[in-house]
This record gives structure tokens, C-alpha cells and sequence, in this order.
């Protein structure tokens, strides 16, 4: 059973991550949702990785710090790890002149070495994140859906 400072803990999270995703697009301090299997549920981006204006779209690399996660998995609280972001709340064009976005802004674990931690990816993922950076490759052999 939960007592009463869990539930507050999590609804404090929530609303985190409510006001921060109304920014729409990843920068300091964002809160995002991680969409694999490792065990992370969400994440504070604290750098972003070769943009001057230190703005992530979908595709770029940041550096989060994770703010809550479940017990026993790959990753805990408070760690540090790369991420890809694979969808994000802002406009995105694409090259037939189609606008889109997504309802969260998510991102998922990298190591060191541009390999994904986790084995697994939860729901579909953008296609510009591979347009982007052709590395990312290997994260959309583990995705169940393309867009």
C-alpha cells in the first residue's frame, strides 16, 4: 500500500511534468519521459549536447539526471545518462510539408558509446531522430513503431 508521502511525492512528479512539457520543446531543466525498459520513468535534461541555444529537438543528445525510477532495475535515482530525444511536444516539419507533434516530449538511454541501455522500446518513436543522426539506427531496431 502507498501512505500518504508517496502519493503526495507522485503527484508532485506529475505536476512537474505537466508544467515543464508545456515548454514544448527540451532544454535545461525539462522533465522527460523515458520510453524504454531500464527501469528510469522520468528524467531531467541538464545539457544538451551541440546546440548553442540549448534547445533539443528530436534526434539530439542530452544529458539527464533521473528523477524517479523503480526499484531493482537497470538505473536509479539520481544517475546520470545520455539520451536521444525521440519525441517532443513542438511543431516538427517534415520534408513533405507535413506538421506534427506528440503529446509528451520522451527520450531514451544511451551509454557512453551511443548503444541503448535498455532492451526495449515503449511505443512508436519519430523517424527524424535517425534523419537526424544516422547512429541512432540501432534505436529503431528496437521500436514497435516508426513515424
Amino acid at each position: 500500500e502507498m501512505c500518504i508521502r508517496d502519493r503526495w511525492y507522485q503527484r508532485r512528479v506529475r505536476e512537474c511534468v505537466k508544467t515543464s512539457l508545456q515548454q514544448n520543446m527540451a532544454r535545461k531543466s525539462t522533465v522527460l519521459e523515458i520510453i524504454d525498459n531500464t527501469g528510469a520513468r522520468f528524467a531531467r535534461c541538464i545539457h544538451v549536447y551541440k546546440q548553442k541555444n540549448g534547445i533539443a529537438r528530436i534526434g539530439d543528445t542530452v544529458l539527464v539526471s533521473i528523477i524517479e525510477a523503480y526499484p531493482g532495475k537497470k538505473v536509479s535515482k539520481g544517475e546520470l545518462h545520455r539520451a536521444v530525444v525521440v519525441r517532443s511536444r513542438a511543431w516538427t516539419k517534415r520534408t513533405d510539408g507535413v506538421f506534427y507533434k506528440w503529446n509528451t516530449t520522451a527520450a531514451v538511454l544511451m551509454n557512453p558509446k551511443a548503444q541503448p541501455v535498455g532492451t526495449r522500446i515503449k511505443g512508436p518513436i519519430s523517424y527524424e531522430a535517425i534523419k537526424k543522426n544516422p547512429m541512432n539506427a540501432k534505436f529503431f531496431s528496437l521500436a514497435p513503431l516508426i513515424l
